[in-house]
């Protein structure tokens, strides 16, 4: 088989999401006969105004609208398996959770993204739910060159969020240097 073919069953790639614990064994069955288990899951996405994720120790929000997509993350500070508002540990920042600076230290963020900003679902299951967020970085005189996308994925059960974050060039940087991108909370 070549890279790129799909396999025999027509594969090409897969993923796979468990939570592994510690001395135990794992296999991994596929084919028309294996049937998945239905597993009880602290892990849900609600979609409306805003995203809220919610895995058992961490609720996340993201919205279109304000200067961040990133709203409020609270984590189960106290161990009572229950996340409240009061538990609030970072949320996006007040001008742009995105940014990065030019050569002249010129600014350029989310925080005027709103109108095109996109928050989706890209995947929710048992084990693990991801949120892309898209958008640019503006500049004060509505400038874009960069955008970003932001891929946040959340665990059942886990206090943690993997971010993986890209930088797009969209237009000309003839004459910019970058000097500092970042990805910022509060």
């Amino acid at each position: 088989m070549r890279p790129g073919e799909a396999g025999p069953d027509g594969i090409r790639w897969l993923t796979i999401d468990f939570i592994a614990a510690p001395g135990r064994k794992y296999f991994l069955e596929f084919g028309p006969d294996v049937r998945a288990p239905t597993l009880a899951s602290p892990l849900a996405v609600e979609e409306g105004e805003m995203v809220r994720v919610r895995t058992g120790a961490l609720r996340v929000e993201f919205g279109k609208t304000g200067p961040a997509a990133l709203g409020d993350i609270c984590a189960d500070l106290d161990g009572d398996s229950a996340v409240g508002a009061e538990e609030k540990v970072a949320s996006g920042a007040r001008d742009g959770e995105h940014y990065y600076l030019d050569q002249a230290g010129r600014r350029f963020s989310s925080a005027g993204d709103q109108k095109d900003r996109q928050i989706v679902v890209e995947s929710r299951g048992p084990v693990r739910a991801t949120v892309r967020v898209d958008g640019f970085y503006t500049g004060a005189d509505n400038q874009r060159i960069v955008k970003y996308r932001t891929r946040y994925h959340f665990f059942a059960g886990l206090g943690l969020m993997k971010v993986v974050d890209e930088f797009g060039i969209i237009g000309s940087t003839q004459g910019t240097r970058f000097r500092t991108s970042a990805l910022r909370w509060t």
